[in-house]
């Protein structure tokens, strides 16, 4: 029998680089988008399980603009859910880790920092639940944290004036690629498909630079025609089907497929 040495104990710590390599794993604008407004609903829902009398639509304000003075664009992506407290913003800071306490539709802690990191250089975190004397603020930027040593980053606090307020706010700056009119048109396109379902149910409200987003209703000849499958493993597939009253030559027909609420796939067929 061969004897086998241990030689020595290798660190595997990731290189510093890995943070941003999520961030190329094949994100476009709305998907990268999408990842952060999955962590808003969910923030939302969140909150809502609290206030459970709340009967009107929670927003999300995404504003898409130039910063000031400057020639740079920047998002910034503000919800009006339930925010962070101290211990949850910690965790939310750690790569792979969910501070959710619901199934959410970003349930795995990779989303929102490679989502972030597919957009820009930089993004900031501003977070705050009700009842906090506190706004606790996070920056990650990519060119200081490859300087940096240690797998370490600072979460900075705020005193603020109403301990009601109850928001995060996530602001990305140095932008990879630039945003044109006809890519926040495409944005507000997929959001009215991608989320129609939780905007229909009026759980949420999502505006794009002050225009608030609606759904396109369907107009059909024939359905639509409700159908529920039960799968051996005891999951269900519903939905309806119709037939569109208007055709289509350039493929937007077919199925739109959901799963916890948001879109997956669209003209599925």
């Amino acid at each position: 029998m061969v004897e086998t040495k241990s030689v020595e104990i290798v660190d595997i710590t990731p290189d510093k680089s890995v943070w941003e390599k999520f961030g190329k794993s094949g994100y476009s604008f709305s998907t990268a988008m999408a990842e952060l407004i999955d962590n808003s609903i969910t923030a939302i829902q969140e909150y809502k399980i609290k206030k459970p009398n709340l009967k009107e639509p929670l927003k999300i304000y995404i504003y898409i603009d130039k910063e000031k003075h400057k020639q740079t664009e920047q998002i910034n992506i503000t919800d009006e859910g339930c925010g962070m407290t101290y211990e949850v913003a910690k965790k939310a800071l750690i790569l792979g880790k969910s501070s959710w306490t619901i199934k959410s539709l970003g349930e795995f802690g990779i989303g929102m920092k490679a989502s972030c990191s597919a957009l820009g250089k930089k993004y900031t975190i501003l977070t705050t639940s009700e009842g906090d004397n506190n706004v606790y603020k996070y920056v990650h930027d990519e060119e200081e944290w490859r300087k940096q040593s240690k797998w370490q980053e600072q979460l900075y606090k705020e005193t603020k004036d109403d301990k009601k307020e109850h928001s995060t706010s996530v602001i990305i700056s140095n932008l990879k690629k630039p945003i044109g009119p006809q890519k926040i048109n495409n944005l507000k396109v997929d959001f009215a498909k991608r989320y129609q379902a939780f905007i229909k149910n009026k759980e949420i409200e999502i505006l794009i630079n002050g225009q608030s987003i609606v759904p396109e209703e369907q107009i059909l000849s024939y359905g639509p025609i409700n159908f529920d499958i039960t799968l051996n493993s005891g999951n269900k597939i519903y939905g309806w089907y119709g037939l569109l009253k208007e055709g289509s030559d350039t493929g937007y027909y077919g199925f739109e497929t959901y799963k916890k609420g948001k879109m997956i796939k669209c003209y599925e067929k």
